[in-house]
């Protein structure tokens, strides 16, 4: 968990879930729509894959679940990278 407390929130302070952990939980689960606000994810940089790939291990999943989930992180971020390649020359 995040705490979370600033001029915004009255003086309050809220407990928010940590991204990476989100994002770890939304790839065990692989419904499509966790599939594809992970490939946001990735895509705008708001998590690491580097702490992605170090967190899977500690996950309470069977080592298949696992190897699923590190495949599913690779092709996030394997596809992330190609959309951020500059076009190319002659399109606007």
């Amino acid at each position: 968990m995040v705490r979370l407390s600033n001029a915004n929130t009255g003086g309050a302070t809220g407990l928010c879930v940590n991204v990476h952990d989100l994002a770890l939980w939304k790839y065990a689960a692989g419904r499509e729509k966790d599939i594809a606000f992970n490939r946001e994810l990735a895509r705008h940089d708001i998590v690491s894959k580097p702490t992605l790939t170090r967190l899977v291990p500690s996950m309470p999943l069977d080592d298949e679940h696992k190897r699923l989930i590190l495949a599913r992180i690779e092709a996030d971020f394997a596809a992330a990278t190609s959309r951020q390649d500059p076009e190319p020359p002659g399109r606007s």
